[in-house]
């Protein structure tokens, strides 16, 4: 997805297209909760390998999401933003 976003920025960049990408780490939803009591990994352990120690709020993800949809991120093009709590730090 990293190659894809920068390759699409690239070629679109001139007709005012922006192509941005959000990778986000463990998000509180129906699904993670449906994964994590079906498997043996708990909650908390997603909460200890995150350095925030925490799970996302969906919320949170929708506010990059929307940040990067509006003129505040106007030049912003190609950009990859992780949105996990420092799991790829």
């Amino acid at each position: 997805m990293v190659g894809i976003t920068k390759v699409a920025a690239r070629e679109f960049a001139a007709d005012g297209v922006r192509v941005n990408a959000i990778a986000p780490g463990s998000i509180e939803t129906p699904p993670f909760s449906n994964v994590v009591n079906s498997t043996p990994t708990s909650r908390a352990d997603y909460e200890t390998q995150t350095p925030m120690g925490r799970i996302a709020k969906a919320e949170e993800v929708a506010a990059t999401a929307t940040w990067l949809c509006s003129d505040a991120a106007s030049y912003v093009t190609g950009a990859v933003v992780p949105v996990d709590g420092g799991m790829t730090l």
